[in-house]
């Protein structure tokens, strides 16, 4: 919907063509500004959400194997040895 709004060759909304005069812009730049407000704080929920789950895969990574905790991997490490 954002991007429909932001990136639409004419206004959409008739009505807000006198909304927009008041602020001494076009009905259609009102419009693309209207759709990036609402498309890029939008996006950046999502980008938060990455960045908070890549957060939690590498503070949570560590040398042991899939399926072993650290104590089996330093276990098999020692009887690898021998």
């Amino acid at each position: 919907m954002n991007a429909r709004v932001s990136f639409a060759r004419e206004p959409l909304y008739r009505s807000q063509v006198a909304g927009a005069a008041s602020w001494g812009v076009s009905a259609h730049e009102d419009q693309q500004l209207a759709g990036l407000i609402m498309w890029v704080p939008a996006g950046m929920i999502y980008v938060a959400a990455a960045l908070a789950i890549a957060a939690a895969l590498i503070g949570g990574s560590n040398t042991s194997f899939a399926g072993e905790s650290n104590d089996d991997a330093g276990a098999r490490g020692a009887s690898c040895r021998a």
